[in-house]
């Protein structure tokens, strides 16, 4: 390194730390174990004298289990296009008996936009979101309100509660479960039940129907329902941190979002909070969000129904969330 004349700093030294997962001869790094690299300048000429502990630079070196790729939904959201069409991608979304909304998120402000941060789901029908009108701004609230002539659900769960507050800027596993078989609603945060609900909804209602289309069709054989519900066409369908209008973004980061078509156990939730394989029985949607660039985001089930930012996604630097079911 060299400090030009007339100046009191070298140009920038940067140390790269390559293959650290075993390609090329080197040998792995075994993960989620912290090292301490001491890089020290031995030597200096020119009159320049070293100041003892100042010679030394001090780097923690960590090959991290976390998860490292998030997109921003700040003024933002994840369209969904194959489940707006009819066909064989949307009906894996319909007819439900039992489902699991699963993410994991960041929320930068509760109250940048409305009352209201939206994490996934379907508008008045079955969404999972943060706050609501006279409720908690920063509390999990799961909407299971249905259609109230053709498919009534559990409604709005649960109740206002300030002990349950999230906090802005953390990392939190969130998810949300309901069966129409147990009439029970749960809802976990970092794999731990935070509420638990039962008795609630009718279990000979219609099944939730999470994609557009066939919501559509469920009316085309009733006119006047048809005609009734028909301008919500663009409200009921299923979106990443989207409701209703362009006012209740998540305002966050998200990760790891899961769809399925069973009431995961909270074991089951605990276990594979931060990762799970894509092809487990029930797993109908999974975007993993590590694609780091780009617009489109990949299901990894295998359906091939990818999300779509409505705008340019922001993938922000230096993500990191720790795995609490490994700590």
């Amino acid at each position: 390194m060299t400090i030009p004349a007339g100046k009191t700093t070298s140009d920038r030294l940067s140390l790269m730390l390559r293959n650290l997962d075993g390609s090329g001869d080197v040998a792995e790094l075994p993960i989620d174990e912290t090292y301490l690299l001491p890089v020290t300048i031995r030597s200096a000429s020119g009159g320049v004298s070293l100041l003892g502990s100042s010679a030394t630079a001090y780097y923690v070196v960590k090959r991290s289990s976390a998860i490292t790729s998030a997109a921003s939904l700040r003024d933002n959201w994840i369209n969904f296009p194959t489940l707006d069409k009819a066909g064989a991608q949307s009906d894996l979304f319909n007819n439900l008996t039992a489902v699991t909304y699963e993410a994991i998120i960041r929320v930068d402000d509760f109250s940048k936009h409305s009352e209201i941060s939206t994490v996934m789901g379907v508008e008045n029908y079955l969404l999972l979101r943060i706050g609501d009108a006279a409720f908690p701004r920063q509390q999990l609230q799961f909407d299971g309100t249905g259609d109230a002539a053709a498919t009534p659900g559990f409604g709005k769960f649960p109740k206002k509660d300030e002990s349950k507050l999230l906090n802005a800027g953390e990392w939190y596993h969130v998810a949300a479960t309901y069966s129409y078989a147990t009439r029970e609603v749960c809802i976990y945060v970092n794999g731990k039940l935070q509420s638990r609900g039962t008795d609630l909804g009718n279990p000979a209602s219609t099944p939730f129907n999470l994609a557009g289309r066939a919501f559509y069709d469920l009316y085309l054989q009733d006119p006047v329902k048809y005609e009734q519900y028909k301008g919500w066409g663009n409200f009921r369908q299923f979106f990443l941190g989207k409701s209703y209008d362009d006012t209740r973004q998540l305002n966050g980061d998200i990760t790891e979002v899961r769809v399925w078509n069973v009431a995961r156990t909270e074991q089951e939730i605990w276990e594979n909070m931060y990762d799970v394989d894509p092809q487990t029985p029930g797993l109908i949607g999974y975007w993993k969000f590590d694609e780091g660039e780009g617009n489109v985001i990949h299901d990894w089930t295998g359906n091939g129904n990818d999300g779509v930012a409505e705008f340019d996604l922001e993938w922000p630097s230096g993500i990191e969330v720790p795995q609490l079911n490994k700590e």
